[in-house]
This record gives C-alpha cells, sequence and structure tokens, in this order.
C-alpha cells in the first residue's frame, strides 16, 4: 500500500526545487484525487517571451516523443510541436555552449541564424546578440548560454536536449470508469509523490 503526503511542500514542484533533480516512473496523485499515476516523463516548454502555452487535452504521443498544440501569446497563434519525453531533470548551472540538438528557451529563429552561418562579423553578432535575451553571449565565435537561476536541464536517454524553467508531467493511469490505461497532461505543482509505507 502507498500513501500521499498532502502537504504542500511535497508537491513535484517543490521536490524539484528543494532536491534539485526529479526522475521519471515515480508514482503520484493530484491533490483531492486517488486516482494513482506513473510519472512517464516530463514535456518541457519555454518560459522566455512570447509566451508558448501547451494546450493540455489534445496531444499525441510517440515511443518518446509527443506532439501537442502551443498557444502563442499575445497573438492566440496556436502552433503544433513534436516534443522529446524526458526522463529526468537537473538543476543546471554550468555555461553551455549552443549546439543544434539542444533546445535553449525555443528560441529557434535567432539561434538558427547563428547555427546555419557560424561565421558572423562583429556587427552580425552584435545585431544577434541585442535579438536574443542577455543570458546569451559570445566567447571568440562560439554563442554561449548562460543559465538562469530558474533553470533546469532536461534529458533523454541520459543526453541533454533543453534547458527552461517550465514543464508538465505525462501521466499514464487506469480509468476508474473504463478499466482502460489512459494519459494526462499534469502542471507539477498539483502532483504530490505517492511513497511506500515504511
Amino acid at each position: 500500500m502507498k500513501t500521499t503526503n498532502l502537504s504542500v511542500d511535497e508537491n513535484l514542484q517543490l521536490n524539484l526545487e528543494n532536491k534539485g533533480k526529479l526522475l521519471a516512473r515515480i508514482t503520484a496523485r493530484t491533490y483531492g484525487s486517488r486516482i494513482e499515476n506513473l510519472i512517464v516523463g516530463f514535456i518541457p516548454y519555454p518560459s522566455n517571451e512570447p509566451i508558448f502555452f501547451p494546450e493540455m487535452t489534445n496531444f499525441h504521443i510517440g515511443p518518446d516523443r509527443i506532439a501537442l498544440n502551443f498557444i502563442k501569446s499575445p497573438q492566440k497563434e496556436i502552433t503544433q510541436r513534436t516534443v522529446k519525453i524526458a526522463t529526468e531533470i537537473r538543476k543546471i548551472e554550468s555555461i553551455l555552449k549552443v549546439e543544434k540538438d539542444i533546445l535553449l528557451n525555443w528560441q529557434y529563429e535567432e539561434i538558427r541564424k547563428y547555427l546555419d552561418n557560424r561565421t558572423l562579423n562583429n556587427a552580425q553578432k552584435l545585431k544577434m546578440r541585442k535579438e536574443l535575451s542577455e543570458q546569451f553571449y559570445f566567447e571568440n565565435d562560439s554563442l554561449m548560454y548562460k543559465p538562469s537561476e530558474q533553470d533546469y536541464g532536461f534529458y533523454s536517454h541520459g543526453n541533454l536536449y533543453a534547458v527552461t524553467s517550465n514543464f508538465l508531467c505525462l501521466c499514464r493511469f487506469i480509468s476508474p470508469i473504463t478499466g482502460r490505461v489512459e494519459f494526462s497532461l499534469e502542471l507539477p505543482q498539483y502532483l504530490i509523490e505517492t511513497l511506500p509505507d515504511a
């Protein structure tokens, strides 16, 4: 039998902040619910402007990725993105070299300009630097990223692939109505880890 600590201090968001890491394959419940969820993984989304917020009720799951719609504010535009499912989140403090396979708050357009043409003159570097947040800077000819205090690294198969402060939890559970396996996306601050009885 498993017990749930209903203290607000035990939600997954605060667990991550207190411990500096969070792993998939744990079980958790939402506040006031008896349904036990297996946390399959974590879905990062950007914390920079413009704001992208994921639609939590319309998604398609693959072996290690999820396709879902994001609402872009303030325009309210909807765009679909396919995102890797992270199995581990860790506090990240070291400066990162910007590479194609790491999503840094999803500033795709500006970063792609650099990755597609790494030989930039000083004027181009200055222009690009103005387009990016203050966490980006050039070191020689390499674009670097200095994580903020709120940034976490998202890992899939042991490899870092995203850095942001926002994420959803992908949950698997047995529906009490149909008896079938179903999936949901939940905010980490509304999930409480369930622990075995001592």
